[in-house]
């Protein structure tokens, strides 16, 4: 009897997945050499056997080599964008079961073309980066390979991140008031210091006296938060100072001010309880007697009169001839309630 070729009586195959006690996969019946199927899930190690069957009966199970085979994963999840600078941020993102690695794409396009980072074969679950440039919005996406192939894109919930502002240096410092009396006491406030930064309002600034030109008096003075204070024992005269301002990015700004000590004011109001007919006031408007730093040439005048003052004579009020002009104003402060005339310079 001629030996029969076995494809010539097999009638019909078996296959079957195993771990065989709960197949994923278990079919009698196949014709044909080849079986698709969209059973299996991503990822996964599958082993897997087959058997042959005609009218005198089944084979045993044959095995293949290799055993098993695994499927392509799936993309990865968790994508999130942190860390962010100005020129770089961390990438996360959760393991994708039997991935072997990963690939990750930013651009600034949301098509991924020309891409600024474009890796794969990531291992782990994050990579960093400082290859991006400042105050720019990416789009990013991961994939994840194996032995058997490679996912598709996946791409986070926030489909963009964007890199911060780089920092920019402060321009300039100003002091709110820079003159004091003498004698005021240690830890009155001067004046507030405040800063120019193109990087405001999304920064702040700290102060500090610092060493360098113009920081003769610094010792007579001390900071608090934006604050100049008086050191106490301050003497007439003007003082120099040094000041830093410094961002949240480190970056500084230093500045000399001049602050000018006056002599202590006892009482600053001429009081006349009777205002005689003709009253000569002299106002010294030079820098030495008016205690400044220059020679004054406008400013304003305030005479409060007591209201035995008759209307008429309020209006005779003059300066070298020419009246005042005025307006009424209510004086609660004075003690006898006096109906106060404000009256300026023509």
């Amino acid at each position: 009897m001629d030996r029969l070729d076995r494809s010539d009586v097999v009638w019909s195959y078996g296959v079957r997945e195993f771990q065989f006690s709960s197949p994923a996969i278990s079919l009698t019946g196949l014709t044909g050499t080849s079986y698709p199927t969209t059973a299996l899930s991503a990822g996964t190690t599958y082993y897997w056997e087959m058997n042959a069957t005609n009218a005198s009966g089944t084979s045993s199970w044959a095995v293949p080599s290799p055993t098993t085979f695994v499927t392509i994963p799936p993309a990865p999840t968790g994508l999130s964008a942190g860390s962010i600078t100005s020129t770089g941020a961390t990438f996360t993102w959760t393991a994708s079961t039997g991935a072997t690695s990963y690939g990750l794409t930013a651009s600034v396009n949301s098509n991924f073309s020309s891409p600024v980072v474009n890796q794969t074969g990531l291992t782990g679950t994050s990579y960093p980066t400082t290859a991006l440039s400042a105050g720019t919005t990416y789009y990013w996406e991961m994939n994840a390979t194996n032995g058997s192939g490679t996912s598709s894109w996946a791409a986070p919930s926030a489909t963009t991140f964007t890199t911060a502002v780089a920092n920019r240096a402060p321009t300039d410092m100003c002091l709110s008031n820079k003159i004091t009396n003498a004698g005021t006491a240690a830890g009155t406030r001067i004046g507030t210091f405040s800063t120019t930064d193109p990087d405001l309002p999304n920064d702040y600034h700290t102060y500090a006296l610092v060493s360098g030109t113009g920081s003769t008096n610094n010792a007579s003075f001390s900071i608090f938060s934006n604050s100049l204070l008086s050191g106490g024992s301050l003497t007439l005269g003007t003082k120099s100072i040094r000041v830093e301002s410094t961002d949240q990015g480190g970056l500084t700004f230093d500045s000399v001010f001049t602050i000018t000590v006056l002599a202590a004011c006892a009482t600053c109001v001429d009081d006349y309880t009777q205002w005689p007919y003709s009253k000569n006031i002299t106002l010294n408007t030079t820098a030495t007697g008016a205690k400044v730093a220059n020679t004054v040439t406008s400013f304003p005048v305030l005479v409060r009169l007591n209201p035995g003052i008759s209307r008429g004579s309020r209006r005779r009020v003059r300066w070298h001839g020419r009246a005042f002009r005025h307006e009424q104003r209510h004086a609660p402060a004075v003690p006898d309630r006096a109906v106060g005339r404000r009256f300026r310079l023509p």
